[in-house]
């Protein structure tokens, strides 16, 4: 997950600023009209790692670790 910020946004690095600025207008509005707010906001912090396609990451991960074993021997 990207976090509600564009591919662009994160590749020019602004993801962590606009989060942590969305984070602040939550809470402050949160604080305003807290009968408006059944729960927390959002998750508005900012993810290092972002994978597209997670699962299939997550596959070739695990072929690569094989076939480094495979070769180790």
């Amino acid at each position: 997950m990207i976090g509600f910020v564009t591919p662009v946004q994160r590749h020019l690095l602004q993801d962590k600023e606009i989060l942590e600025k969305r984070h602040r207008v939550y809470e402050k509005a949160k604080a305003a009209n807290p009968r408006r707010w059944s729960g927390s906001t959002r998750n508005w912090y900012f993810t290092k790692e972002v994978h597209l396609n997670p699962n299939k990451a997550k596959v070739n991960n695990i072929a690569d670790k094989v076939s480094a074993e495979r070769h180790s021997r």
